[in-house]
């Protein structure tokens, strides 16, 4: 093994040994209960691992996405209703989150970018702490991750659009916005299938030009690496992309089906994953909206005042979704205007602080905050605004790219789809610094790509001058 890549594997090692220590540590220094949405998803999957269905207050539910709560069930299944196992399997994913970075850096771009992005990811206080939150995050992000580098690879078997609509309605089951993977996944699947072809063109060019310079000369054959075969253009790329979005469309609908089915005999209504979407919307889209969440409920003159019980919490999911699904849309376009500039302040909230990180500190089994909370608080928000100026300066140097030397536009123009996705999902639901979570991963290769690209252009100049 070359000296090289000895010195790669022990540097990467090196990084997810921190991150698995770090990560550990924090779960045993903060013992974090559930509460909000997270203790729904805890008692959904003690529900499910008990044998009684999916059930929330006792009642059958499809409210919060069931895709969490069954992977908790699983867990409990196996290790009882111990709050620690999923606390760990989140060091472990966080960790292989890293590891994933990793991957992706060094396929999109270079190892050098791969290796300086999962130390930063391996260092991020938010994705630290979150290892002791019992929430859908960490998850969702390694599917995220994982769907990314199964896209990156280069393979034209049938096995890649089946993998890819398995890890969309996994999404999907976790965060029904996902839904529209398939999408997304076209748009991912074109420009990498164009990236391919035009790298293959260059082979092609780089080796008629050899032969063309060396044809006189008697130096034995030349070994073509694309054979002299005609390449596919726009058009047939499209259609091989869209066929297989038709396949992980066709995966991701047999995935779901036997849930909907679920839920049409619990509901007797067409119910794909989840109840939530049309409350959802309508907290965040009316006349007293603010970017951010508020009680549906108390909204003045709003449709489902005295709609909840009082007792249990709860509510008609099916009765509520649709009213205020219907109220959301009617809001939105009566309100076009109202609607644009709310979109910009929730898109606000989403990016301004990490606040998110009281989900870890300010409710743990001691029935009180962790004590001395503070430093968490002010940690987190300054490695946020070095996150935030590190996509100002990513922002620079892709412009700059743009005009000189053109590098990195796969892993860029990919990371760019799915963060226009999660933006177009912030604009239109509801703005929280928790929903930045799984984006963090894709800014830590864009930062490092910059960094690595500047640093590289300022050596290629001083070459130059000397």
């Amino acid at each position: 093994m070359e000296k090289s890549v000895k010195g790669e594997y022990l540097i990467l090692g090196l990084i997810l040994f921190i991150a698995t220590a770090l990560r550990l540590a924090w779960v045993f220094y903060c013992d974090t209960v559930p509460v909000f949405d997270f203790l729904k998803y805890h008692m959904g999957a003690l529900s499910l691992a008990s044998g009684q269905g999916y059930r929330l207050f006792g009642e059958y539910t499809a409210f919060e996405p069931v895709g969490f709560s069954f992977y908790l069930s699983l867990l409990y299944r196996v290790f009882g209703e111990n709050l620690l196992a999923p606390k760990l399997m989140n060091v472990f994913l966080g960790v292989d989150c890293v590891f994933l970075v990793y991957l992706l850096g060094k396929r999109y771009f270079r190892t050098e970018t791969g290796l300086l992005a999962a130390t930063l990811l391996a260092l991020s206080p938010r994705q630290i702490v979150y290892t002791s939150v019992i929430s859908t995050e960490i998850v969702f992000t390694y599917f995220l991750l994982f769907t990314l580098l199964v896209i990156s690879l280069r393979t034209k078997e049938l096995i890649k659009p089946l993998i890819l609509g398995l890890c969309g309605a996994v999404l999907a089951y976790i965060k029904p916005f996902m839904l529209v993977f398939p999408l997304l996944a076209l748009l991912l699947l074109l420009i990498q299938r164009r990236h391919e072809d035009r790298e293959e063109q260059l082979a092609e060019l780089k080796y008629r030009r050899q032969i063309e310079i060396e044809k006189n000369k008697a130096i034995g054959v030349y070994n073509n690496p694309t054979k002299g075969r005609k390449f596919p253009g726009f058009m047939a790329a499209l259609g091989g992309s869209i066929g297989w979005t038709f396949l992980i469309a066709f995966v991701m609908m047999a995935s779901i089906l036997p849930w909907a089915m679920r839920n049409y005999q619990v509901f007797d209504e067409l119910v794909p994953i989840s109840t939530n979407g049309g409350i959802t919307l309508y907290l965040n889209n009316n006349d007293y909206a603010e970017g951010h969440w508020q009680d549906p409920f108390l909204i003045p003159g709003s449709p489902l005042v005295g709609m909840k019980d009082e007792e249990t919490g709860f509510w008609d999911e099916i009765k509520v979704d649709k009213l205020a699904g219907a109220e959301g849309k009617r809001w939105i376009l009566d309100n076009p205007e109202k609607f644009a500039r709310l979109g910009f302040t929730k898109t606000y909230h989403v990016y301004k602080n990490a606040a998110d990180v009281q989900f870890a500190v300010d409710y743990t089994s001691s029935g009180g905050p962790l004590a001395n909370r503070g430093w968490v608080y002010q940690l987190s928000d300054f490695t946020h605004k070095l996150l935030l100026g590190g996509l100002a300066f990513y922002l620079l140097m892709a412009l700059i790219n743009l005009f000189w030397r053109r590098d990195g536009f796969l892993g860029q123009g990919s990371i760019w789809l799915i963060w226009i996705m999660f933006s177009a999902t912030f604009f239109v639901f509801e703005g929280q610094p928790r929903y930045l979570f799984p984006l963090i991963p894709l800014f830590c290769l864009l930062i490092s790509w910059s960094l690595i690209w500047f640093i590289s252009g300022i050596q290629i100049i001083k070459r130059k001058d000397i």
